[in-house]
């Protein structure tokens, strides 16, 4: 069993409406070019945009729940889609509520010091290779990653109260069983991410670990502790409502597998004149890709085209130039994904295609 909140999206004490932006941590972690944007309603023409001017792999998207109704719109950008995960958020109004003293006797909680990092590491590795957010939800980013990304934004918030960050390792005997990473203003705490070792679960650990953070910042003068959770994770959720935390809102997170940058291969590439016939350009463009890009190595001696799904943007009123890439290739299983796009001489994106095919056996 698993005792953990999201903590993977970005400082959020502030609950920031953004728009559209880099995600240097995720893009180093994960090879892709990733940009991340929370939303109050889902423009499909923004989110295109974006991916468009950006050349983006992945954008990770929050939209509201209630919003959630509004996801079918993102089928009319063309661009691959997924409902990676639901992230319900709770509060604890500690000017209210009077916390509960932790009941075990035999754990203690230490302020984490630069000297902890790997004593986290270790904690995170084993609490969260098999925890389900929303990371692992997208069959791009490998299982490897995503635990690194968990150890990666635990050790940043190592205490360092000057930046509004505190964490405690919980130690049982000579062994640390549970950690907890928190942000903080003047009147607002957050609980960013924490776990138990699934070994230490069932033991009361959890319940002490929420009791002592509340108890902390009620004691400092913090008004509301706000928590969250992927909406499967119902352990956690009824200790919450135990100590006092209640539902406020949830919200859907959304992956766009655009992969407008990434390529296993060098790029094939040729340019075609103009035409305001854009269906024909298309063709002409897939003829090409598959006489110069799909019958060479590693890709050839030639595919079996599984289907592919377009999208025109601009009439082509001028020489274009087209960029074959190949984001995804699998021989193993003897698929792959390429990705056809046509731009013109002012390097604007005219149309783009996805082309799943299944490699021809040698």
């Amino acid at each position: 069993m698993w005792f953990a909140t999201d903590g993977m999206s970005d400082h959020r004490i502030q609950n920031p409406r953004s728009a559209i932006v880099p995600s240097p941590v995720e893009t180093g972690r994960f090879g892709l070019r990733v940009f991340r944007g929370t939303l109050e309603e889902l423009n499909e023409q923004d989110i295109l945009d974006a991916v468009v001017a950006h050349d983006i792999d992945i954008v990770i998207l929050r939209l509201p729940a209630e919003k959630e109704h509004q996801l079918h719109r993102l089928n009319r950008t063309g661009l691959p889609w997924l409902a990676a995960d639901t992230l319900v958020w709770y509060e604890s109004d500690l000017t209210r509520y009077d916390p509960k003293e932790p009941e075990r006797k035999d754990i203690a909680f230490l302020p984490t010091r630069p000297e902890h990092a790997a004593s986290l590491d270790e904690l995170v590795a084993d609490i969260f290779t098999g925890y389900h957010n929303h990371y692992a939800s997208n069959p791009l980013l490998g299982r490897e990653a995503i635990v690194a990304s968990y150890q990666d934004w635990t050790r940043n918030y190592i205490t360092d109260e000057a930046k509004g960050r505190i964490s405690w390792l919980v130690r049982k005997d000579e062994n640390f069983v549970a950690f907890v990473t928190c942000a903080f203003s003047r009147d607002r705490a957050e609980i960013v991410l924490n776990g138990v070792r699934p070994s230490a679960a069932g033991q009361g650990t959890y319940t002490d670990l929420v009791r002592f953070v509340q108890r902390h910042f009620k004691s400092r003068g913090v008004d509301k502790l706000r928590i969250s959770t992927q909406s499967h994770n119902y352990a956690v959720q009824r200790i919450w409502n135990r100590e006092g935390f209640r539902l406020r809102n949830a919200v859907v997170t959304i992956h766009v597998n655009a992969l407008m940058h990434h390529s296993v291969v060098e790029p094939c590439r040729f340019e075609l004149p103009a035409s305001v016939d854009a269906l024909a350009l298309w063709r002409t463009a897939v003829r090409i890709a598959g006489e110069r890009c799909w019958s060479q190595p590693p890709i050839g001696p030639g595919v079996h085209d599984l289907g592919c799904v377009a999208r025109f943007l601009l009439l082509a009123a001028t020489p274009v130039r087209v960029v074959i890439s190949t984001p995804l290739l699998n021989a193993g299983r003897g698929t792959g994904r390429s990705l056809l796009k046509v731009m013109d001489q002012d390097n604007r994106l005219c149309l783009f295609s996805y082309h799943d095919f299944a490699l021809r056996p040698r």
